[in-house]
């Protein structure tokens, strides 16, 4: 079924009337692409899950509430980014420890990052410590500030610009890392 704005937006009636065939249908339709939102915010493949299933309990309780005239998608990955910090902020307390430490970072050559795949990258940034992970997705892909995010996390600014500084440079070894290698193999062949 081709799928436009008219559907869709008979889609959220059917869902605000608890319509289970149009949940079914809204899950079907979003239910990899918010996947793929929980696995950038989280390590543990069944964490990512368990954030989806989750996400998707709010989305259904919180749907009368979207407004119409916006993207459902944005609102949906919205739903899901704040789904994903509250398990963060859960496993914080859990583990109560963020490590704090500023560090100056020399840019990776473009070269480097030209050879290497898209999945690599992501791959690369799933390796990232949970703390270090979340604020660089909050900061660099989803576009908040460092207030922003203090305030969603729990944390000072200044630990938010720490654990992005930390982030990138613990990418920026990680991806040299993977280029070495990489370069090692094609050298040996």
């Amino acid at each position: 079924m081709q799928f436009n704005s008219n559907n869709e937006k008979q889609l959220v009636k059917g869902c605000i009337r608890n319509d289970r065939k149009c949940q079914e249908m809204l899950y079907r339709l979003y239910a990899d692409e918010m996947f793929a939102v929980c696995r950038a915010y989280s390590k543990d493949y069944q964490i990512a899950k368990d954030v989806l299933h989750d996400g998707f309990i709010k989305i259904f309780e919180k749907i009368k509430t979207y407004k119409q005239h916006s993207a459902l998608r944005g609102w949906m990955r919205k739903v899901f980014v704040n789904t994903a910090i509250d398990y963060y902020r859960k496993s914080i307390r859990l583990n109560s420890s963020i490590v704090i430490e500023d560090s100056m970072m020399e840019p990776i050559d473009n070269q480097i990052l030209e050879k290497i795949s898209v999945k690599q990258l992501l791959d690369v940034l799933k390796e990232l410590p949970p703390g270090f992970r979340m604020v660089f997705n909050l900061y660099v892909i989803e576009g908040y500030s460092h207030n922003e995010i203090a305030e969603k996390l729990g944390i000072s600014t200044g630990t938010s610009k720490s654990q992005l500084s930390r982030a990138k440079k613990s990418l920026q070894q990680k991806v040299l890392q993977l280029y070495e290698s990489k370069y090692l193999l094609y050298a040996k062949a």
